[in-house]
C-alpha cells in the first residue's frame, strides 16, 4: 500500500528506478481509468483530483483496519476483573440476587 509516499510531496527522488517506475505505471493506469491527471508531472505534486483520490484511499485503508480489528475481537476472549461500586442498601440486594436466594 504505497499511500504513505504521498505524505512527502513532491514525490521522493531517492526511490530506486524500478520502484519509481512501478509507482509511475500504477498512477498512469489509474489516471487512464479515471480519465484525469492525479499527479502534476512538472512538480510532482498531487492535482485536485489526486488529493480526492488520496483522501478516499486513506478512508478505505482505515475501514480495512477497522474490519480486521472488528473480526479479531469476535474471537478474542474477554477476561479481567470487574469491580462494582454502589451504596450499601443496593449492595445487599445485589448479593442476594447474585446468590439466587
Amino acid at each position: 500500500m504505497g499511500l504513505p509516499i504521498t505524505d512527502r510531496s513532491p514525490a521522493p527522488r531517492k526511490c530506486s528506478a524500478r520502484f519509481q517506475s512501478n509507482i509511475s505505471n500504477r498512477i498512469a493506469h489509474l489516471e487512464k481509468e479515471l480519465g484525469t491527471e492525479l499527479v502534476n508531472r512538472s512538480n510532482g505534486l498531487l492535482t485536485e483530483s489526486g488529493e480526492i483520490v488520496v483522501d478516499r484511499a486513506r478512508r478505505i485503508l482505515g475501514e480495512l483496519r477497522g474490519i480486521a480489528s472488528d473480526v479479531s475481537e469476535l474471537n478474542a476472549e474477554i477476561h479481567g476483573q470487574v469491580v462494582l461500586g454502589m451504596i450499601g442498601s443496593a449492595g445487599r440486594w445485589m448479593c442476594v440476587a447474585a446468590r439466587g436466594v
